[in-house]
């Protein structure tokens, strides 16, 4: 009953918009928050670039930059595909789904970067029989599939 008086309490808080009609919308939920080992904020990626920065902060804005170019110059689609499209497939099934895995493959030893490498790098990375890439729930934030 907690939950029920909870949701009912922020909807009448927070009606909704019933004449909403954007689309194309990305919302980040912030369920893994990348950043915090690092001792950057959740938000660092979203920040011009600053001197001693974490390392891999600006190749995670090059790709919330190229995400969200993707879906502000294709607005007149009536789809909703992701710019991620394979690269290149192997037999079994595994491929990279982002074009740029080579320009990140450093990251496939970093163990922050794990998640998004699984998901995105994973023929660059040779994690195609990874079994912890399965267990990752990672990318959700930038990019639901």
């Amino acid at each position: 009953m907690y939950i029920t008086d909870k949701v009912a309490q922020v909807a009448y808080t927070f009606p909704a918009p019933w004449n909403y009609t954007a689309t194309n919308v990305v919302l980040p939920n912030g369920d893994y928050d990348p950043w915090h080992a690092l001792s950057a904020a959740h938000c660092a990626d979203m920040y011009p670039p600053y001197s001693d920065e974490p390392a891999g902060l600006n190749a995670t804005r090059q790709i919330i930059i190229r995400e969200v170019g993707y879906y502000l110059n294709n607005l007149q689609s009536s789809t909703t595909m992701s710019p991620f499209t394979a690269a290149s497939t192997i037999s079994g099934g595994c491929s990279d789904v982002d074009t740029d895995c080579q320009n990140f493959k450093d990251n496939c030893k970093n163990t922050l970067y794990k998640p998004f490498m699984c998901k995105y790098c994973k023929q660059t990375c040779n994690f195609c029989f990874d079994q912890q890439c399965s267990s990752f729930n990672f990318m959700e934030i930038v990019h639901k599939n």
